[in-house]
């Protein structure tokens, strides 16, 4: 009970009108905001499977100590998501660009 308290701060939303409508407009753009959303993880999970169904298996030998990025769907998902972040995607479309000359299409097509 005593944790709640910290709501009491909420109180002055309603006391203060700028705050007010500032609260009112976030919570507006809530269910914009996960539509977005929504449309965004359909999107990895389209191009999850396209990319599992074009690379899979073929990437890199795990044995070589190679990473498969693209073995299982959840995998490129999530290898997507590194792409998209644009958190080391030059090595992953290198790596897989040197096995498949024309794998810059997808890639190109995914980030833009």
């Amino acid at each position: 009970l005593r944790s709640l308290r910290v709501l009491r701060t909420l109180r002055l939303a309603t006391r203060f009108g700028p705050l007010r409508t500032v609260i009112l407009a976030m919570g507006a753009a809530v269910p914009k905001l996960l539509g977005v959303f929504a449309l965004l993880i359909f999107a990895v999970a389209i191009f999850s499977v396209m990319f599992t169904k074009l690379f899979m298996s073929k990437n890199r030998n795990v044995e070589e100590g190679g990473i498969d990025y693209f073995d299982r769907i959840d995998a490129s998902a999530f290898t997507l998501l590194q792409i998209m972040t644009m958190d080391d995607w030059t090595s992953i479309a290198r790596d897989t660009m040197a096995l498949y000359k024309t794998a810059w299409i997808p890639f190109v097509g995914f980030i833009m």
